[in-house]
């Protein structure tokens, strides 16, 4: 964050929010998701599991782990 010069965000209601029935939803589907932490670039796979802090994303061959206080935005693409 420091090296972006980018400030924690200290109010609860600013932070981006992904709601767990939608994480259920695309991680039991499978579904292609893209995910923008606040660094600013996009990962594009599947959820394999998630937590009440983190996201364990599957990139390719690779498990990708996402902070989720550290989400700017996500989106689920069309089947």
């Amino acid at each position: 964050m420091k090296a972006q010069n980018l400030q924690p965000i200290d109010n609860q209601g600013d932070r981006f929010h992904v709601d767990d029935e939608l994480l259920n939803q695309t991680k039991e589907n499978k579904s292609n998701v893209n995910i923008v932490p606040r660094a600013g670039y996009v990962l594009n796979g599947w959820i394999q599991h998630f937590d009440e802090y983190v996201l364990y994303m599957r990139v390719g061959e690779k498990v990708v782990v996402v902070y989720r206080h550290s989400l700017f935005g996500f989106t689920v693409e069309e089947q």
